[in-house]
């Protein structure tokens, strides 16, 4: 072997080991490389706070924004359900089949439009059932249903029915009115109980709703109500464009005095299927229905296909109306806000001058 060789042949292992070190992911390298991987990530993707209301109500009833605890804990709840998508925008989608009816009969009983929220809190507008026995949009327990004449049986659960336990909620509501004389009160007792509530007034010497220490889910409920008012009632502000909202299911009715031994027959009696029938009555909870003696019962069946024609006919018509108002309020909003910043420049230059930075805010212990 010549004298070269013994030269190159170190040569040659030095610099594989080195290729071989090189083509090696150190744990610090691995770092370096998810840092800068994360680095191009933020400049793409940015988290922006759901901005809080300045001025807030409730039921007619001021909320002490200017109270740090009570910002805060509308804070918290806006956020949990500004970004919680998926749960939001299905309420914004049910809101369209059931924000007329429920507010109509809130209405007609004297009770604050507002209290529609309260439903959206206590079940997602949904036949909700929670794990200790509450069932229904406004999650009665068994007893207080029966109380306010709700019929719960082996084939019928009334609490299910949305417009007969509206009704029930607003003679709950009413009862808790005539007791505390404060809605955000009432609202809070609709979570704890009117005994709960009165209770913590008692003993902590406050009679407002945000000055009780309560336990952790009656602290937050107001704020969840107050929450779901503010994101459904302005979404866009919050990043939402729900347009396709479930509508009102169109129907006839179908009176029954007595008992059906066999639903499934009966809907296909009706020209209509078991399937449709459970859907449009959910208060039936078994396949036959038991009667109380002398009571009538309407059973909802879809209505025939003309007519659903020229009902989402209506519907579309509607939409289209909708729409350009929302268009109108969009521009004037948009007109209003450049004005603002024109008033409040100190200067020509300051109106000119580009901004440098801009902030865009995206815009349940039951009864």
């Amino acid at each position: 072997m010549s004298k070269l060789s013994y030269f190159i042949v170190p040569l040659l292992i030095v610099i594989a080991g080195a290729s071989i070190l090189s083509s090696r992911e150190t744990p610090q390298n691995a770092q370096l490389s998810q840092l800068s991987g994360l680095h191009r990530i933020s400049n793409h993707l940015t988290v922006i706070s759901a901005e809080s209301p300045e001025d807030l109500n409730f039921c007619e009833e001021r909320v002490p924004l200017e109270n740090f605890d009570v910002k805060e804990r509308m804070d918290l709840e806006l956020q949990k359900n500004v970004y919680y998508h998926s749960s939001t925008v299905l309420l914004l989608k049910r809101r369209g089949r059931y924000y007329e009816t429920f507010t109509r009969i809130l209405k007609e009983q004297g009770i604050p439009e507002d209290m529609f929220f309260l439903s959206v809190a206590e079940s997602g507008l949904s036949n909700a059932v929670s794990p200790v026995g509450a069932k229904g949009f406004w999650q009665f327990m068994p007893a207080t249903a029966k109380h306010y004449g709700l019929e719960l049986s082996g084939t019928v659960d009334e609490r299910f029915h949305p417009e007969k336990a509206t009704y029930a909620a607003t003679e709950y509501l009413k009862d808790a009115y005539r007791r505390f004389g404060d809605w955000t009160l009432v609202a809070a007792a609709y979570n704890m109980g009117p005994g709960g509530v009165s209770r913590a007034m008692r003993t902590q010497e406050a009679d407002s709703y945000y000055d009780l220490h309560l336990n952790k889910e009656t602290s937050a409920y107001v704020f969840r109500i107050l929450a779901f008012k503010t994101i459904m009632s302005t979404p866009y502000r919050y990043g939402f464009n729900v347009s396709d909202t479930y509508e009102p299911i169109p129907y006839r009715e179908v009176e029954v005095t007595g008992n059906i031994a066999n639903l499934a027959a009966y809907a296909r009696q009706n020209g209509s299927n078991y399937r449709m029938l459970k859907l449009l009555n959910p208060w039936l909870i078994s396949d036959n229905l038991v009667g109380e003696k002398g009571k009538t019962y309407s059973i909802r069946f879809p209505l025939n296909p003309e007519s659903v024609r020229a009902y989402e006919m209506e519907i579309v018509d509607r939409r289209s109306k909708e729409e350009e108002v929302k268009e109108v309020e969009t521009e004037i909003s948009v007109e209003a806000d450049s004005l603002e910043s024109v008033e409040s420049a100190d200067s020509v230059s300051q109106i000119a001058a580009p901004a440098q930075t801009k902030d865009a805010a995206r815009d349940t212990v039951k009864k």
